[in-house]
């Protein structure tokens, strides 16, 4: 439970942080984010194969991050 506890007060002060980033810092952490979740989906396509779905999400992360 305490670990618990731990998680609740870390996401806090990311939500404390996040409110005191610009628009602009917000953006950037969205789209590193976004590059991680790309990497890691990519990693996943290259062992498993890729679906119809997946390529077409693929495509919308592509399309978001060359925003």
């Amino acid at each position: 439970m305490e670990g618990h506890e731990e998680q609740l007060k870390e996401n806090k002060e990311n939500n404390y942080s996040r409110e005191k980033m610009s628009a602009k810092e917000r953006m950037q952490a969205y789209r590193a984010r976004l590059k991680a979740n790309k990497a890691q989906h990519d990693k996943q396509v290259m062992r498993y194969g890729s679906s119809r779905g997946m390529m077409a999400a693929k495509i919308y992360v592509n399309e978001i991050l060359a925003y």
